[in-house]
């Protein structure tokens, strides 16, 4: 099965176009953002095991040079560059999230399988495209309310103290990610 989502960045004008490939022993991402406001497109490409679990991750941005980072994950929590070498500050993290797509916010949700009011706390590997940047981040997600058309999530970064409620659909896609994009297919 394969699914098709276009989100609209708010905050900083883009559009992201996404493809989900849902195959027998794995799921496949893959993403082209562009940015409205500089020159600037990012391809990413996320493969998950069944259970939602991240296993590998290659992401490019393109503006004056190209850049790349390519990680993965074969034990739970256990990181890796392409060379072999393992990511030391990155142990323990399950999930990602590329600071400029509202999908990483589905893979913990999807993952989790939070009932209705509860919370988990969890590190991610954050990935600032802005900077081309690696780093552990500690977050929160909690499963506040659901409806026919989907649900609504607060998603927590307890470091920097950022909270927002976010509304995913029953495929756990956001569709409204208030200020910061806006799902439009």
């Amino acid at each position: 099965m394969k699914k098709d989502i276009v989100w609209k960045g708010l905050e900083v004008l883009s559009l992201e176009h996404l493809n989900i490939n849902y195959e027998k022993d794995y799921i496949k991402m893959d993403s082209v953002i562009v940015k409205e406001d500089v020159p600037l497109r990012i391809y990413y490409e996320i493969y998950c095991n069944t259970h939602w679990e991240v296993k590998r991750v290659n992401i490019k941005r393109n503006d004056n040079e190209l850049k790349k980072i390519f990680i993965t994950s074969e034990e739970q929590g256990i990181w890796k560059y392409e060379n072999g070498e393992e990511v030391n500050d990155l142990k323990g993290c399950i999930d990602i999230d590329i600071s400029a797509t509202p999908f990483t916010n589905t893979l913990p949700i999807k993952r989790l399988s939070l009932n209705e009011g509860e919370s988990r706390n969890i590190r991610v590997v954050y990935i600032d495209v802005d900077n081309f940047t690696l780093k552990s981040m500690k977050q929160r997600y909690t499963y506040i309310s659901s409806s026919l058309e989907g649900c609504k999530y607060k998603y927590e970064n307890l470091e920097s103290g950022f909270n927002e409620e976010i509304i995913v659909d029953k495929d756990s896609l956001v569709v409204d990610y208030p200020n910061l994009f806006k799902r439009i297919k």
